[in-house]
């Protein structure tokens, strides 16, 4: 639901990690609401593995090319879990479209 960045020209050889890209999706694209409204949801299952003993939980971000949005909201839920959780979780973020295309 985000506006898509990739939809213009300027934008669409960068990525979500892009300072130009992430401005456009902070000014323009709800990415920061979209984030802070999954965070109660994410919290809780992370709360709620750590309590079981489990260990492997993975979120997943998609969009229409998987550049933009996704990656940036990759990003950026894995910021807020290492902020909140700090070494108590290991957090790692793969962006399957870029070593789809080698460009990591």
């Amino acid at each position: 639901f985000m506006e898509n960045p990739g939809l213009y020209r300027e934008y669409r050889d960068l990525t979500g990690l892009d300072a130009p890209v992430i401005g456009f999706l902070k000014e323009k694209g709800q990415a920061d609401s979209m984030l802070q409204s999954i965070e109660p949801v994410v919290f809780s299952a992370v709360d709620r593995y750590m309590e079981c003993g489990y260990n492997n939980l993975m979120f997943s971000f998609g969009c229409t090319g998987g550049h933009h949005r996704s990656m940036y909201s990759a990003q950026n839920l894995a910021r807020i879990l290492r902020d909140r959780y700090g070494d108590r979780i290991d957090v790692l973020v793969i962006h399957r479209e870029l070593i789809a295309e080698n460009k990591i």
